[in-house]
């Protein structure tokens, strides 16, 4: 049975933001050792972090190939999302280790929290947290967030995101004089807005700009990574 275009795009694009993570995770692994700048392996983990949010629809588009059936819609969600919470935390530690340490500390507090809630919640109350629509033969199996849980809990992470992460390195790219750094925080500003936006298209909008939503996303990896990257004469 050929499956639909639909799907292709789906699966591979998903496909393609994760092998994108691992990418630059296994490439700051070899920044540090190269620069031993302490926090490249912490980069190095959230490259790893980012590529595991597309490991379900990944996982599902190879199983569909395969044995033309889609796994289930909580083991679907469990693969992407379950790691989801402690990726936000860490990309909130890095951004605020760099732009506002003295914040940090409430930062890492707050999403400790959030992550235990968010942990329980999908253990305990799946059912409250995310459902996963029937799908036509020869289609991917996807999951939407739901009320009263689900979305409110998603739109917390996107939010913060987009405003303490893009705002923040936005705002302190108008105070560093130093042009490299401040083109470095300038991708940050926009790579971390850009994952946001592709987040509320994958997550909120119809399943058939899921494409768009990942080619969104792929663009803010590749800009995030670089931003991140070590200010250095020596780097290739």
């Amino acid at each position: 049975m050929a499956l639909p275009l639909e799907t292709y795009l789906n699966g591979i694009s998903a496909f393609c933001v994760l092998i994108t993570g691992f990418y630059f995770g296994i490439r700051f692994i070899m920044h540090y050792n190269k620069f031993k700048k302490s926090l490249l392996p912490l980069i190095a983990g959230l490259g790893f972090g980012m590529a595991l949010l597309y490991l379900g629809p990944t996982t599902a588009f190879f199983y569909l190939i395969f044995t033309k059936g889609n796994i289930s819609g909580i083991l679907y969600g469990f693969l992407s999302y379950f790691t989801m919470p402690l990726t936000l935390g860490l990309a909130m530690y890095l951004g605020f280790d760099i732009f506002k340490p003295s914040w940090k500390k409430w930062i890492m507090i707050f999403f400790s929290i959030f992550t235990v809630i968010w942990w329980i919640v999908m253990i305990f109350f799946i059912n409250l947290f995310l459902e996963s629509p029937a799908v036509s033969a020869g289609k991917l199996i996807d999951v939407s967030f739901i009320m009263p849980i689900g979305k409110p809990m998603v739109a917390i992470g996107i939010l913060s995101v987009f405003f303490l992460l893009g705002g923040g390195f936005l705002s302190i790219s108008r105070k560093i004089e130093d042009k490299e750094k401040r083109k470095k925080s300038i991708f940050l500003a926009i790579g971390w807005s850009l994952f946001a936006i592709g987040a509320v298209l994958d997550t909120f909008i119809a399943p058939n700009l899921v494409a768009l939503a990942r080619l969104v996303m792929l663009m803010g990896y590749i800009l995030i990574f670089l931003g991140f990257s070590p200010v250095s004469k020596k780097e290739d």
